[in-house]
């Protein structure tokens, strides 16, 4: 009983696993080559990604934009 028991919980977190690494390929192929450009307008903390995102698209960024990294500034994605 042991026995199917760590087999089971084992087979449960590789399901996992793969699932999670399955999805970040097709999605990166999908949009393409990107990277991250600093705000040019945002020069305060960010800390409300649709913000940041609304104030991307102004700039011109067609990919919008999120918070990131410990200095919480605003990034747009530039794809092509």
């Amino acid at each position: 009983m042991e026995f199917k028991k760590a087999t089971m919980c084992f087979l449960l977190v590789l399901v996992l696993l793969l699932a999670s690494k399955e999805g970040v390929p097709v999605a990166e192929a999908a949009r393409g080559r990107c990277k991250d450009v600093p705000s040019g307008t945002f020069h305060r903390l960010c800390f409300s990604d649709s913000n940041c995102n609304q104030v991307c698209l102004g700039e011109g960024y067609r990919n919008g934009g999120n918070c990131h990294g410990i200095r919480r500034r605003c990034i747009c994605k530039q794809c092509y």
